[in-house]
């Protein structure tokens, strides 16, 4: 089995939090979607961590899993687009293949939200949704929060149509929406993503915007470029247990046997 893993590299991501976006480049049959690989579970260390996942509706939702969510809650999957939780046994987990996965972190009330933004989210503003549950949940400061925008469509590949572009002018009027459509009606959902989350109140410093563009890289997946027949990347995002957490996740594929 291959597969290539990405996880940032900004030096403000904190050690104590792994983020990953693992695309199964082949030897996946039968479980394209769902569950990961197990190959690609012990690689990371998480066979015996509870991953969670909800059913993906294009939305703003974001599911809080608390110290009381039980087993059978966990193992549900509800429709949402957002995982949010302050549990170090959980790998929150959302599935994509052009659509961008925002990861957030507060290192320092120690909290994680992981969000599926593709068009529809990111006109819903699912990632700010999740940074204000952060807020009124745990206290989190958008000050201290870090986030990681992993690899997603590029505008220079994702061409939307005057529909779709009407609603990111409507309900993104608080946003410099004009800097994130290009000539051609191409829109750039990452750069909006990051620009919502500059206007809740994070650091410039402490967003990072992976540069990868999944319609382009042949071993990331992207249903833009293979329709029905792409696959799905598994962002995955988890705290460590010893402190630090390090994962071999360098940006050229890893063959596993």
């Amino acid at each position: 089995m291959r597969f290539r893993l990405e996880r940032p590299a900004s030096p403000a991501w904190p050690a104590t939090y792994a983020a990953v976006l693992a695309s199964v480049c082949e030897g996946a049959a039968g479980d394209r979607k769902w569950p990961p690989p197990p190959e690609l579970l012990t690689s990371l260390g998480l066979s015996n961590r509870t991953l969670v996942r909800n059913r993906q509706v294009h939305g703003a939702t974001v599911r809080v899993l608390a110290a009381q969510t039980s087993p059978a809650e966990l193992a549900e999957r509800p429709e949402a687009d957002g995982l949010l939780t302050d549990r170090r046994d959980l790998v929150l987990a959302v599935l994509v293949a052009d659509c961008a996965p925002v990861y957030l972190v507060d290192p320092v009330v120690e909290v994680m939200a992981l969000v599926h933004c593709g068009w529809r989210g990111t006109v819903a503003d699912a990632a700010a949704h999740a940074l204000q549950q952060m807020k009124a949940r745990y206290g989190c400061r958008p000050e201290n929060l870090v986030a990681w925008i992993g690899p997603s469509i590029s505008a220079r590949n994702y061409q939307v149509g005057p529909a779709v572009l009407a609603e990111v002018r409507r309900r993104l009027s608080h946003l410099p929406v004009e800097q994130s459509i290009l000539p051609g009606e191409r829109l750039d959902i990452a750069r909006l993503n990051r620009d919502s989350l500059l206007a809740c109140g994070l650091p410039e410093e402490n967003i990072e915007v992976s540069p990868l563009c999944t319609y382009e890289e042949p071993d990331l997946q992207s249903y833009r470029r293979d329709g029905d027949r792409s696959g799905r990347m598994f962002a995955l995002l988890w705290r460590g247990e010893s402190g630090t957490t390090q994962v071999s996740a360098d940006s050229k594929p890893q063959s596993q046997s």
